[in-house]
């Protein structure tokens, strides 16, 4: 995240303490410091939009749980992301105005393939539901000390010969693709809950 900020050449604006939770003293600041882009989890993105009108942003990123139905915004461009912690970053992304459902999390980006796969890692037909898996040079090599979890997590790529590609991530997302070949999550295939945006 900070460093597609500095290699495009943007500034960086750290958010005080004392404005993170009230959404009124946050946009103020935005305006103040002429803070163009943010990257929120999507409980407080669901707030800014309910609450504020005029703003200084340009673009409004947000991921962290499912974002599901919004109240469209205006002013600004509000772009849903996806990625679970062992990709790193965001795999797929989506602008809220282009999603055919609201259960779209986007397409996968220029160094990320996605694929969902039945119980046997078998693809799924075209709107059929499966668990969603990524591949891509951005994934971790496994979790520290947990050689047993890792082994059911990252497991070899059984469609690619690439290196980078190698293996694959599994998510515990259940999902589908959509028609428009996005990506839509239906729910989790097992019980993590997720608090304040962190499993």
């Amino acid at each position: 995240s900070l460093f597609s900020t500095m290699y495009s050449g943007a500034c960086m604006d750290v958010i005080p303490e004392c404005v993170k939770l009230d959404i009124q003293a946050l946009n103020r600041h935005f305006i103040e410091h002429n803070v163009t882009h943010i990257g929120i989890t999507t409980q407080v993105a669901k707030m800014f939009i309910s609450q504020i009108e005029e703003t200084s942003l340009k673009i409004l990123l947000t991921g962290g749980e499912k974002l599901g139905p919004v109240n469209d915004v205006r002013n600004y461009r509000m772009v849903d992301v996806y990625g679970p912690t062992e990709a790193i970053d965001y795999v797929t992304l989506i602008d809220i105005k282009e999603r055919i459902d609201p259960s779209s999390i986007g397409y996968p980006n220029n160094n990320t393939k996605a694929y969902v796969l039945d119980k046997e890692l078998r693809r799924v037909p075209l709107g059929a539901v499966g668990e969603l898996y990524f591949s891509g040079p951005q994934l971790a090599d496994g979790y520290l000390n947990r050689e047993e979890e890792t082994a059911k997590a990252f497991i070899s790529n059984p469609f690619e010969e690439n290196e980078e590609y190698g293996k694959i991530y599994s998510t515990g997302d259940v999902a589908r693709v959509l028609p428009d070949g996005t990506y839509g999550i239906i729910g989790r295939r097992d019980g993590q809950v997720k608090v304040r945006g962190t499993s």
